[in-house]
């Protein structure tokens, strides 16, 4: 089965449905953006599919990882509102575009805390947990921010450490609301990066997106979603176009060639 596997997903706040239902897969070595206007309701389906939020109808899906697999056990996809929560975070982890925080634990404690669900209570870390932490905070360049408070770094050192935090967790799904909202181009560019040797690992990205000359860059796969539904799904040079882009934001662009991928970028009129 898909990685990832989604099936007549709805939710709503109260009486106003937010998505409608959706069905979406995704195979797992995959890192996929998620497009859309304001309210379309991607980060509802990211909390969904993390089992944050319950859906008022349908099912969200996921393979079981080999190392939770249970001797015997088939492939049939767990639904992720059944499944524990310390199984959960095993397999799923969620960064959110929320930044705050109201604790004073150092950057090096904030990452630690992705091995919470690998830790029986009351246990310390192994040598083996600080070492996984170590190559997270390295991997996201956060490694000299170690025994800083997590409450004086910026936006986007907050953001790197998040990151950490959810790769430290080891999960099979990784799912990312807006990560690149408050770095500079650096480190966008070099997360992007990332993410994507990440996904030839065999892990499974998810990520929201705004920009959509980055997502055309770096993503193997664009969703473009519009009123809690997707209208359009496949590779960047098919989807980022000027119909599909008129279509879910309501705006008139050019789109060009990129001079060295060949991808396409986004121009908007003057």
């Amino acid at each position: 089965m898909p990685q990832l596997e989604i099936k007549n997903l709805c939710f709503s706040y109260g009486k106003r449905q937010v998505i409608h239902q959706l069905n979406l897969s995704i195979e797992q070595a995959q890192f996929t953006v998620i497009l859309g206007a304001n309210g379309c309701g991607k980060t509802t389906l990211l909390k969904n599919i993390s089992g944050y939020l319950q859906p008022s109808l349908g099912q969200v899906l996921i393979a079981p990882s080999p190392r939770e697999a249970k001797p015997g056990q088939n492939r049939r996809g767990q639904d992720v509102q059944k499944m524990s929560v310390i199984s959960r975070a095993r397999q799923i982890s969620f960064v959110s575009q929320d930044t705050s925080e109201h604790f004073s634990f150092s950057a090096y404690d904030v990452v630690m805390m992705g091995r919470t669900p690998y830790l029986k209570r009351f246990q310390r870390e192994s040598p083996a947990d600080r070492q996984i932490v170590q190559n997270a905070m390295e991997l996201t360049d956060t490694w000299t921010l170690k025994d800083r408070l997590i409450t004086e770094l910026s936006g986007g050192e907050k953001q790197r450490v998040y990151l950490a935090r959810s790769l430290a967790q080891q999960p099979q799904i990784l799912l990312l609301d807006e990560p690149l909202s408050h770095m500079d181009l650096k480190f966008q560019m070099s997360t992007l990066s990332l993410l994507k040797n990440l996904a030839r690992q065999g892990m499974l990205i998810l990520a929201v997106l705004h920009d959509i000359n980055l997502a055309s860059q770096y993503a193997d796969e664009i969703i473009i979603m519009k009123e809690g539904s997707i209208i359009s799904r496949g590779k960047p040079q098919d989807i980022v176009n000027t119909e599909h882009l008129r279509y879910a934001f309501a705006v008139d662009v050019d789109i060009v060639p990129n001079p060295r991928t060949r991808m396409p970028i986004v121009i908007p009129y003057q």
